[in-house]
Parts: C-alpha cells; structure tokens; sequence
C-alpha cells in the first residue's frame, strides 16, 4: 500500500465528519494531537526534539505494554483534512528516519451542540 493511498483511505475523513455533525466547528482551531509510535527512548528524545523545532508541542511516554514509547505532538489547528494528512505524510517521513511513524491524530473538542443546549437550561 502506498503513502498516499493510506493517507487517503476514508478514516480522516469519517471522523472529521463524525465532528461536523455532533456540532464541532471545524473552521475553529483546536489543539490537534499526533501521535508517532517510536522504538526506544533515544529515538523517542530526537523525534521529539526534530517536532519541536516544527513549532509542535510534545511530550514522550513509554506505553505501558511492551517496549514502545510514543511522542504525541500538539498544533493549534483548524479541522481540515488536507493539512491533517500532510502532517501525518510529514510525520511518517521524518520519524522514519528513527524507526518510527505516524500513530493517528485527535482532538479534543466541546461540540457547538452540547454548548447550545447547555446555555438554554
């Protein structure tokens, strides 16, 4: 499977989608989280160092099974899926060059709907 036909399969798209309609203003900026698995703490540590320098917010865990770590790397974003794929095609292009690649994206959100009714009652 290609780069681009991974990137491009429907998954992004759903749960962006999935946002619009439980109320998410997509054209909002959110804080927009990627996570890139990693094999070890150094390689973890160079990622993390290579993403920051990209004006990203990171930290670095060790998972709690196994031996993997994960860098999960923050931006200030709207909701869009061209500029949520090519960061993930970014991700996976730079953290190859130390074992690792682009673990998926989330966001956490207060959707429009929820604070609507919230303020009726």
């Amino acid at each position: 499977m290609s780069e681009d036909s991974y990137f491009n399969d429907s998954a992004d798209r759903q749960n962006l989608e999935s946002l619009e309609r439980s109320g998410v203003d997509l054209a909002q900026k959110h804080n927009v989280d990627f996570q890139i698995a990693i094999r070890d703490e150094i390689s973890g540590k160079k990622v993390k160092q290579m993403m920051m320098d990209k004006n990203f917010t990171c930290s670095l865990e060790k998972d709690f099974e196994g031996n993997q770590w994960t860098c999960t790397c923050s931006q200030e974003m709207p909701l869009e899926l061209n500029a949520i794929v090519e960061i993930q095609k970014m991700i996976n292009k730079e953290a190859k060059k130390y074992g690792g690649y682009s673990d998926g994206w989330g966001v956490m959100v207060k959707p429009a709907i929820a604070t609507k009714n919230k303020e009726v009652n």
